[in-house]
């Protein structure tokens, strides 16, 4: 693979990943502007249901950019520039994604079998889809810094792929207006 190739590819993971961040920013504004921080029994109706597939989007989108890709390369831990508990916050989300949100792991679910009346049944222990206001907050500004990297980022690869010995035209498609600003 020649260098400008290497380029390129990282190219499109980050600007892949500003896109899957730009979404991740818009459920967690939305979950923050409808205030979902609930556990299942304190809204009636489908509120929780709701408030799952938003969380649930939320965390998978922030994880993606963050998470090994076939043919991208691993995206660059030096765009991160969180302070420790951003990290933490970071490392938790990533947790979350790949034990609960993502995968039914193991260790986040208690299975108690038994049967009622010949009908096979459990009693489920099973987390809840919610993140507090602080996380949502927290990542809502994490998701801000990281997009701001990334576009800087983006805007250096350019130069050097524009500049670059030509063996076509730049591939324009991938040259769009930034994603939305985060709140």
């Amino acid at each position: 693979m020649t260098q400008r190739e290497k380029i390129e590819r990282l190219y499109k993971r980050l600007y892949i990943s500003g896109e899957d961040l730009g979404m991740a920013a818009q459920f967690a504004a939305f979950i923050l502007k409808k205030g979902w921080h609930f556990t299942p029994w304190e809204r009636r109706g489908t509120i929780y249901l709701q408030q799952s597939a938003f969380t649930s989007s939320l965390i998978v989108f922030y994880a993606r950019p963050f998470t090994r890709s076939d043919g991208l390369p691993d995206f660059p831990k030096k765009l991160l520039k969180y302070n420790d508990t951003e990290n933490s916050l970071h490392d938790t989300i990533i947790k979350l994604r790949h034990k609960v949100y993502a995968h039914s792991d193991d260790s986040s679910y208690k299975v108690q079998p038994f049967s009622f009346n010949g009908f096979p049944t459990a009693i489920l222990g099973a987390p809840f889809f919610k993140l507090s206001i602080s996380e949502v907050e927290t990542l809502q500004h994490m998701i801000g810094m990281t997009i701001a990297e990334i576009y800087r980022e983006l805007q250096e690869l350019i130069l050097i792929v524009e500049s670059a010995e030509p063996d076509g035209a730049p591939d324009r498609q991938y040259i769009r207006p930034p994603w939305p600003q985060c709140p």
